[in-house]
């Protein structure tokens, strides 16, 4: 329902276009109708032959309105199914936890928090980060970690975070896909992944089975 109500205010007036071709659709319709009948009629002679051109060519007219309106109306039809499809996935990105360290300052400093990506928005009073997913081989991601150490002022300054994320390919019953872990999951030391987490710069997935589950759509 809530990704309904953000379509509708992304596109306020598609609900009008879906009357206007019902309307359209509905009255050429019933006038593809009366033209069908009285070319029926012309071409077995109940009426005059030679106005059947004239009710041929309204045919033509009136099932092109139907079509024309029925076409549109698919289109849009497709055009707000994959904006709803956007908006799902945006809210199931927005739903992924990560586990990041409380910024000095405020309440509980220095210890893990674990929030949804959603809670990193501005305005939402928890913390805002701009967070940008790293998801790759363990050998990318922490050469990637490494690298977001050798830029942590960077970082610190344009309020970015990374969420890097290790991407194992799995098969289950013939079906491959993918399992997300963490560099800290693999290996508590390994290439600062927990010591650039403690420094505020690195939040770790959690929940990873929906990160999985996530990632499994994106990664080719």
């Amino acid at each position: 329902q809530q990704q309904r109500l953000r379509e509708e205010t992304e596109a306020p007036f598609r609900t009008a276009r879906f009357f206007a071709y019902a309307g359209v659709g509905a009255a050429a319709g019933v006038g593809s109708f009366f033209s069908f009948t009285q070319c029926l009629a012309a071409a077995l002679g109940a009426q005059d032959s030679a106005l059947l051109p004239g009710y041929a060519t309204n045919l033509a007219i009136n099932v092109s309105g139907v079509a024309a309106a029925i076409g549109l109306y698919i289109a849009d039809k497709k055009s707000q199914e994959k904006r709803l499809q956007r908006l799902a996935k945006g809210q199931r990105f927005a739903s992924l936890k990560l586990s990041v360290a409380v910024p000095e300052g405020k309440g509980a400093a220095g210890r893990s928090l674990v929030v949804s990506l959603a809670d990193l928005r501005r305005n939402r009073g928890v913390m805002e980060r701009r967070v940008v997913i790293y998801a790759g081989s363990a050998a990318n991601v922490a050469e990637a970690v490494r690298t977001a150490m050798e830029k942590k002022d960077l970082l610190e300054d344009t309020d970015l975070l990374l969420a890097p994320a290790v991407v194992e390919w799995e098969e289950t019953d013939g079906e491959q896909g993918i399992e997300v872990t963490t560099l800290a999951a693999r290996d508590p030391d390994v290439d600062g992944a927990v010591e650039a987490a403690a420094a505020g710069i690195v939040g770790l997935p959690a929940s990873l089975s929906e990160w999985s589950e996530m990632l499994r759509d994106e990664v080719p």
